[in-house]
């Protein structure tokens, strides 16, 4: 019973803590393609996809 209870609360750590890392990771990405965006729009000479 104690071992249940102390197993779900870990695997719930463990969930927001891959969930936050997740939303990180994605904040990140944001920025980055933001920035690639910019990057394309000054540079339309170099960027031709």
């Amino acid at each position: 019973m104690i071992y249940g209870i102390i197993l779900g609360m870990l695997c719930v750590i463990a969930a927001v803590y891959l969930l936050s890392i997740e939303c990180q990771r994605k904040k990140c990405m944001l920025e980055f393609q933001k920035s690639e965006f910019k990057t394309k729009n000054n540079n339309c000479d170099i960027y031709i996809e």
